[in-house]
């Protein structure tokens, strides 16, 4: 087997207090079985905080689920005021649970390979993949070579290709094409070479690397997009105020329309137009394999479009509000975006359905 990552991954280290979010607030933390059993043997006042915490603490079987008690304001309760984790200051890092030890890093398995890449939720993860303007390029590394520890555990990989308990972050499916697997691969290739032919345009190359999924040029108006959007479950309070300034923007269509061309004619679009690209191309490796097992590609090549397009508009909307734009709004919107959809199975599988079944095209 191979293990595939994107160039930037082994670049990435949580930056704990430094960063501009957190990801130990306002998520429900789970406990994997072992490392229930671990905080359960630990000793001393440390050991009796740990299970005041947990819910569930008293569980008798793996099936019952376990997770930290959250603070009122949504917070870890060892989160502590300088934003680091007092697990790993009292105990190490390798006393973190499992969906802490992994997140942002997510992974898939089809065929004889595991991808990995980073969650654009974390705002380290966005900075790795937008620091650089140059095409992101794949690297794989054969699964028996010395190192592998630096990509994952011995027990994780035992669980690659098992029905055993799913990893945190893991996304995989039962049922295997080989055949279907190394077309959809191909697909994918091509795909990304599209996207990084720099002699074309991003609007021609999403017209081509449509075509090569079987989908007709794809464009939907934006109150059609703010539509689609309205109907997902929403996930956090920062959510509903980011729709309800994107409704407002949107609703004036002609000057909505001057405010994106002023923001696509400025030079802080040209200077990160780059990113455009590796969006397309983050959304194109994370999500194509799925078709691999579902055979619905043109419903990934959708999303992807449909995602690049929705965080044009809030760039733009940035853009109208600051007259300006930055390496720091290019992360935080796309943070903000991923936290709404790539956090939740149903606004994934809600926006790929809808998507597909969408036929409106801009003119």
């Amino acid at each position: 087997m191979y293990l595939r990552i994107p160039d930037f991954y082994d670049s990435f280290h949580c930056i704990g207090g430094k960063c501009p979010d957190n990801c130990c607030i306002g998520w429900e933390l789970d406990i994997d079985y072992d490392t229930y059993e671990y905080y359960r043997s630990v000793q001393g006042p440390f050991g009796e905080r740990l299970r005041a915490n947990m819910s569930g603490a008293e569980k008798s079987s793996e099936n019952e689920s376990v997770s930290f008690r959250l603070q009122v304001d949504g917070r870890c309760p060892f989160l502590n005021s300088e934003n680091l984790c007092d697990i790993c200051l009292e105990l190490g890092p390798d006393a973190l649970c499992r969906i802490c030890t992994d997140y942002p890093r997510y992974s898939f398995e089809w065929g004889d390979t595991i991808e990995k890449s980073l969650t654009l939720s974390c705002p380290e993860a966005g900075r790795l993949l937008f620091l650089n303007d140059i095409p992101v390029h794949f690297k794989e590394i054969p699964l028996n070579e010395s190192g592998l520890d630096a990509y994952m555990t011995d027990e994780e990989y035992g669980e690659m290709g098992t029905d055993e308990v799913r990893i945190p972050f893991i996304e995989e499916y039962s049922e295997e094409d080989p055949a279907q697997i190394q077309k959809i691969a191909l697909i994918r290739n091509e795909c990304i070479r599209i996207l990084q032919d720099r002699t074309l345009s991003i609007a021609d190359r999403i017209s081509r690397y449509l075509l090569v999924c079987d989908t007709p040029d794809f464009s939907l108006l934006p109150d059609t997009r703010l539509e689609i959007l309205s109907g997902m479950e929403i996930l956090n309070a920062r959510w509903t105020t980011i729709m309800q300034a994107l409704e407002t923007f949107v609703s004036e269509k002609e000057a909505y329309q001057r405010a994106l061309d002023s923001y696509l004619e400025s030079k802080d679009y040209r200077k990160y137009e780059y990113t455009y690209e590796h969006l397309l191309v983050y959304y194109t490796f994370r999500y194509f394999p799925r078709a691999a097992y579902d055979y619905n590609l043109s419903e990934k090549a959708r999303f992807a479009v449909f995602s690049t397009m929705v965080i044009r508009d809030l760039d733009a909307l940035r853009y109208a509000e600051r007259g300006t734009f930055t390496f720091a709004d290019r992360i935080e919107i796309v943070k903000d975006f991923s936290k709404q959809v790539e956090h939740s199975d149903y606004n994934i599988d809600y926006l790929m359905e809808e998507l597909l079944f969408s036929s409106e095209r801009t003119v």
